[in-house]
C-alpha cells in the first residue's frame, strides 16, 4: 500500500496570505500616518532634546537607556528635525499615508513601489525614532521590541518575496517560521537574567510607565495595580510571561490552531498590547502608532485564516 501523501487541500487561492498581510501593513502604515498629523507631533515635545533632568521629548524617551551610539544617532536626527519641524512632519506623515494607499489601492508595479518604500522608509523610522526597537539596550516585547517599524519591514519584505508565488503553503511556511522566531527570540530576552526582568524595578518599568500616560483612567488604572503587584510576586509573574512566549512559538511553529487556542493566542495578544504597550500609547494623544503587537496579531490572524485542512491523496 502506498504511503498517504499530505498535501494543501486549496491551492487555488494562493494570493489569500498576501492579501491579508499586505492590507494589514498598508491599514497599519495609514494609520501611522494619520497619528502623525497629531497636534504633539507638530512640537518641540516630540522632537525636542531637552537638557537632562529637566524635562523629555518624546524621542528623548525612546532613547532612554540605549548605548552612546544609538543615543548620537537619534539626537543627530532630533537636531535635523528641528530646522525645518513642521515640513518634515508633514512629509513623514504624507509619505506614511502614500505607503498605505500604495499598498491597499496600487496595482502591480505601484503595489510593489510601496512595498520598497516600507522597506526604506520603515528603516530610517527604526533607527532615528525606536532606537533599533531597544534591541542594544532593555530589549522586551512587552515595550515593543524588536520595534514596530522593524516588522512593518520584514512584512514588506516578505511581500515582495512572495511575489509571483502561487503556492499557499510555502508563504505560510515562511510567515510561520518568522512569528516563530519571534516568539522565541523575545522569550529569549524576557528569560536572559542579565535584561533584570527578574527583579522587580525592571519589570515593573514595563508596566509602570504605560500606566502613567495621561488617559482614561478605565486604562491607566488596571495597568498601575498590575505594575504594583509585581513588587511582591515578580518571579512569578515573568515565569509566566515566558512561558506565554513559548506556548506562542510552539501553537505557531506546530501549527495547533483551533478554536480554543486561536482565543488564547488573541486573549493573551490583546492583554500584552493594553498591559506592556498602552495601545500603543493611542489614548494618551502621544502614538505615532499602534507599536508592535498587531502587526503580531497580524501575522498570528494571516495564518490562521489561511490554515487549510491537510487532507490525504
Amino acid at each position: 500500500m502506498e504511503a498517504p501523501v499530505i498535501s494543501i487541500a486549496d491551492n487555488s487561492n494562493g494570493l489569500q496570505i498576501q492579501s491579508v498581510l499586505r492590507t494589514g501593513i498598508g491599514v497599519l502604515w495609514m494609520i501611522a500616518g494619520l497619528l502623525q498629523f497629531q497636534p504633539l507631533m507638530f512640537t518641540p515635545d516630540f522632537y525636542a532634546w531637552y537638557p537632562p533632568k529637566i524635562m523629555e521629548s518624546t524621542i528623548q524617551g525612546v532613547a532612554d537607556g540605549q548605548p552612546g551610539f544609538v543615543v548620537t544617532l537619534m539626537h543627530q536626527g532630533s537636531m535635523l528635525w528641528s530646522t525645518h519641524p513642521v515640513l518634515f512632519n508633514v512629509l513623514a506623515a504624507s509619505l506614511q499615508l502614500a505607503i498605505g494607499l500604495l499598498m491597499l489601492f496600487g496595482r502591480h508595479s505601484l503595489r510593489t513601489l510601496g512595498l520598497a518604500l516600507s522597506v526604506i522608509w520603515g528603516i530610517f523610522v527604526w533607527t532615528f525614532g525606536e532606537a533599533f526597537g531597544h534591541l542594544f539596550g532593555e530589549p522586551s516585547y512587552l515595550i515593543g521590541s524588536p520595534g514596530s517599524a522593524f516588522l512593518y519591514v520584514i512584512s514588506s519584505l516578505l511581500l515582495l518575496g512572495m511575489i509571483g508565488v502561487l503556492n499557499e503553503g510555502s508563504a505560510r511556511t515562511t510567515l510561520r517560521y518568522v512569528t516563530t522566531l519571534f516568539w522565541f527570540f523575545m522569550a529569549f530576552f524576557q528569560v536572559m537574567p542579565a535584561e533584570g526582568f527578574w527583579q522587580p524595578t525592571a519589570l515593573m518599568a514595563s508596566f509602570g510607565t504605560a500606566g502613567a500616560l495621561p488617559q482614561p483612567r478605565f486604562i491607566g488604572n488596571p495597568i498601575e495595580h498590575f505594575a504594583l503587584t509585581i513588587m511582591q510576586y515578580y518571579g512569578l509573574i515573568n515565569l509566566v510571561l515566558v512561558l506565554f512566549m513559548l506556548l506562542m512559538a510552539m501553537l505557531t511553529l506546530l501549527d495547533l490552531w483551533n478554536p480554543f487556542t486561536i482565543t488564547l493566542a488573541f486573549a493573551w495578544l490583546f492583554w500584552s498590547w493594553w498591559f506592556g504597550q498602552d495601545f500603543g500609547g493611542l489614548f494618551a494623544g502621544a502614538a505615532t502608532d499602534l507599536n508592535s503587537i498587531p502587526v503580531i496579531g497580524l501575522w498570528t490572524f494571516s495564518l490562521v485564516v489561511t490554515r487549510r485542512r491537510l487532507v490525504q491523496s
